[in-house]
């Protein structure tokens, strides 16, 4: 499920429709806080395991934004067309797709071996944690500063851009 909302989020950019990708992370991360939360202070939960079901409800909610915004599924004879159309996109984006796979994948084994196991449960629970709000933050980032530069004169381009990288910064 958290494949496949990651999946849409790619289809929503490459049609260029970045507010559905927006709407589907920030549904995402309001799910997965309230389900994460709830388990911690109304249930009393003690372990992360509200955090991983919040996780998943999360994607969940988020792929269903996804699917029917974009209003995927409805007409199948565009699937090969647009995937023909979009080929020249494949190179780069599958590049980048392995290298941030494969370096996520060297933390896993790599930081035992400095460190220990526990270490590495920290790191990839804080991951989760924060994995919707840094999406969330990309995203908004590929919906305001797109609109606000053509918005504005160069002058105040580079205004906007500095207080807009300010706040994401603070906000983070």
């Amino acid at each position: 499920c958290i494949v496949a909302q990651d999946t849409t989020r790619y289809v929503a950019f490459a049609l260029g429709r970045a507010p559905v990708a927006l709407a589907s992370d920030l549904s995402m991360l309001g799910v997965q806080l309230l389900v994460g939360l709830s388990g911690v202070f109304v249930l009393g939960a003690d372990s992360s395991m509200s955090w991983v079901i919040g996780w998943g409800a999360g994607a969940l909610v988020g792929l269903t934004v996804s699917v029917a915004s974009l209003k995927l599924g409805r007409n199948p004879s565009v699937t090969f067309p647009w995937l023909k159309g979009h080929r020249v996109l494949s190179a780069s984006v599958g590049t980048e797709f392995l290298l941030q796979t494969g370096s996520q994948q060297l933390v896993v084994f790599l930081i035992p071996l400095v460190s220990s196991l526990l270490v590495l449960g920290h790191l990839k629970a804080a991951q989760v944690a924060i994995g919707p709000l840094n999406v969330a933050l990309t995203g908004l980032s590929l919906v305001v500063l797109p609109a606000l530069f053509a918005a504005f004169a160069q002058r105040a381009r580079e205004r906007t851009l500095l207080i807009f990288g300010c706040a994401t910064a603070g906000f983070a």
